[in-house]
């Protein structure tokens, strides 16, 4: 384990798929001690792809810096292991739908009678309250019902969902950590635990703040722009010679004028239609005409090259296989490889932070149930679970797979 800033904190997350498992997976590159629990037929997300040697990759990335423990919340015996567990917790996550950790036993009253100082953090996905609190939740609901998806996509056309899958789960998980982290705080204070709670739906109305203060204030709704934002222009893609795009952000006067001399085009700042950032909002439609004209005339390099200058911020669009191999990212530490065997060398990503006085680390992900016994043995429990006994369960088939095959 590392020496970040939460060692000697105890985290016991039973969460499974994203929202918690991330979160769990944060507080353990923080130094916590981070015990990832599920039942003996796995964490669902074991079934989502890519694998790397019978290792999914989502599993991997949302389990780094935890120890695998093995138990079925359904039985007494491994139940009253996972209790035991949690009586020294600090901190405690679950992300099942309202109702279900009770019927379990393993819920914020049963934990807490156990142990007051607990910081125990439920995720759902609409919250506990009103018409749609025992509904789960996905990313791309979350992102449909909160809104989000009435921003994206072209002019006047239909709403999109973000095509990043998992945006608003690990959004959600940011804020379960901030939540724990004050928490944990408090009770540094207080001297007592509480439960905290928060859902996909909150997080997701987090990230659109601007927006909707934007629509609350004038009663107008923002619509899809395409690639652009509808507070600043310009401020969006434009597509170059070379049919490569540059993404283009002028979010001041200064660097208006910066742009327009960098871009030949010195009579855009004299006209009047151009003036001020709100006139060039007014008046996007003519001025993106005249833009994209212009950025055709050269290669998406040139264009950065040029723009950056200048002193105007400009960017290509990188893929995944450019960033996988751009120096800038390995020598920040923004992508690490770690070895866990059977599945060898599994390049992830970095740390998002850096203490000086309490270095992080990343650590590989556990084989599940890998730490089963080792943890039963120094919480002083029995557990069935052996360790490499787990096998990932097979699985039906899906329906459009199945389909194909009796075509076949």
């Amino acid at each position: 384990m590392t020496t970040g800033p939460l060692a000697g904190v105890t985290v016991l997350d039973i969460s499974q798929a994203a929202v918690g498992p991330w979160a769990g997976m944060l507080l353990g590159q923080l130094g916590a001690d981070v015990i990832k629990l599920e039942p003996p037929a796995g964490d669902l997300i074991h079934y989502v792809k890519p694998t790397q040697n019978g290792l999914g990759t989502t599993y991997a990335t949302m389990n780094l810096n935890k120890r695998g423990v093995i138990l079925d919340l359904k039985d007494p015996q491994d139940r009253a292991a996972a209790l035991a567990l949690a009586k020294k917790a600090d901190v405690v996550i679950e992300n099942f739908r309202p109702g279900v950790v009770e019927r379990l036993g393993i819920d914020y009253a049963a934990v807490r009678a156990l142990n007051p100082r607990v910081v125990y953090c439920s995720v759902t996905g609409f919250g506990r309250t009103g018409p749609m609190k025992d509904m789960g939740c996905t990313d791309q609901h979350a992102q449909a019902f909160c809104g989000y998806g009435a921003l994206n996509g072209e002019p006047e056309g239909t709403g999109e969902l973000m095509r990043y899958y998992a945006h608003h789960d690990l959004t959600t998980a940011m804020i379960v950590t901030q939540a724990v982290l004050s928490g944990l705080w408090a009770r540094e204070r207080t001297g007592e635990g509480q439960q905290v709670e928060t859902s996909m739906l909150q997080a997701g109305l987090a990230l659109q703040r601007v927006r909707l203060m934007e629509y609350f204030t004038t009663g107008i709704a923002p619509t899809p722009q395409g690639s652009a934002i509808s507070y600043c222009a310009p401020d969006q893609a434009f597509l170059c010679g070379d049919a490569r795009h540059v993404a283009v952000s002028v979010t001041s006067e200064p660097e208006w004028r910066a742009f327009c001399a960098a871009a030949g085009l010195p009579e855009l700042e004299a006209d009047p239609r151009f003036a001020r950032n709100a006139d060039r909002v007014r008046h996007r439609g003519a001025l993106v005409a005249i833009l994209a004209e212009r950025f055709a005339a050269a290669p998406a390099p040139w264009w950065v090259k040029k723009l950056n200058a200048a002193g105007v911020p400009a960017s290509l669009y990188f893929d995944y296989e450019q960033q996988r191999h751009h120096a800038h990212f390995h020598e920040g530490g923004m992508i690490v490889e770690v070895e866990k065997e059977p599945w060898g060398t599994l390049a992830v990503g970095g740390l998002p932070w850096r203490f000086d006085g309490t270095p992080c680390a990343v650590e590989p992900p556990p084989f599940p149930g890998e730490h089963t016994q080792q943890v039963a043995a120094e919480y002083g429990v029995s557990a069935k679970h052996q360790p490499g006994s787990w096998r990932l369960p097979p699985r039906d088939p899906e329906p459009a797979a199945a389909g194909k095959e009796k075509k076949a």
